[in-house]
C-alpha cells in the first residue's frame, strides 16, 4: 500500500521545510519540489497535494505569499494556493505516510 516514492517526497518536504528560510529567495526550490510532487504516481488514494500545502502555509508564510502571487500566471499555483485545509488535520494525514520516528 506505502508508495515509496511518495514517502521519500514527503520526509524531502519536511527536510525543506526545516532547512530552507522563510524568505522571497527560498521560492524556486519549493516551487521545483511542487512540480515533482505532483508527477508522482498514486495507486491506492490520491497525492496528500492539501496537506503538503496547508502544512507549507502555516510553517513559511513567506514562500506560501510568493507562490500565491506567482499563481497569478501559473495555473497550477493557483490551484494548490488556493486550497488548503487545516494544518492539524494535514500534519495527521502526512504523519500517516512516512514513519513513526518522524515528526511534523
Amino acid at each position: 500500500m506505502q508508495n515509496e516514492e511518495l514517502t521519500q517526497a514527503i520526509e524531502k518536504f519536511l527536510h525543506m521545510i526545516e532547512t530552507y528560510p522563510d524568505e522571497k529567495h527560498s521560492v524556486q526550490p519549493f516551487k521545483n519540489f511542487l512540480r515533482y510532487f505532483l508527477r508522482i504516481e498514486t495507486k491506492d488514494e490520491p497525492l496528500p497535494t492539501l496537506e503538503i500545502m496547508s502544512v507549507l502555509k502555516s510553517a513559511k508564510p513567506t514562500i506560501f505569499y510568493y507562490l500565491r502571487e506567482q499563481g497569478n500566471t501559473d495555473m497550477m499555483l493557483s490551484v494548490l494556493t488556493n486550497a488548503p485545509i487545516s494544518v492539524e488535520v494535514a500534519k495527521k494525514r502526512l504523519n500517516q505516510y512516512i514513519s513513526s520516528d518522524s515528526a511534523l
